[in-house]
C-alpha cells in the first residue's frame, strides 16, 4: 500500500512538472513574438498582433500565477 501510494505521489509531481514546463514555455514563446513585433519598424508593425500577443502573454502569466499558488496551497 505504501509503494502504490508513493508511485501515486510521483506520477502525480512528474504531471506538475510537465505542465509547469509547458506553461513556461508558452511564457517564453508569447514574450519572445511580442518584443519581435514590438521591435519592427514601425511601417511593418501590426497594432492588432500586439495586441493579441500582449493578451496571450498576460493570459499565459495568470495561468502560471494560478498554478504557482495552487502548488504553494497544496503543502
Amino acid at each position: 500500500v505504501m509503494m502504490t501510494v508513493f508511485l501515486t505521489a510521483m506520477k502525480l509531481m512528474t504531471a506538475i512538472v510537465d505542465i509547469a514546463v509547458t506553461v513556461e514555455r508558452a511564457k517564453d514563446n508569447a514574450k519572445r513574438q511580442y518584443e519581435s513585433e514590438k521591435s519592427k519598424h514601425q511601417s511593418k508593425k501590426a497594432s492588432e498582433r500586439l495586441t493579441a500577443l500582449q493578451h496571450k502573454k498576460s493570459e499565459v502569466y495568470m495561468i502560471m500565477t494560478k498554478y504557482i499558488y495552487t502548488i504553494n496551497g497544496s503543502y
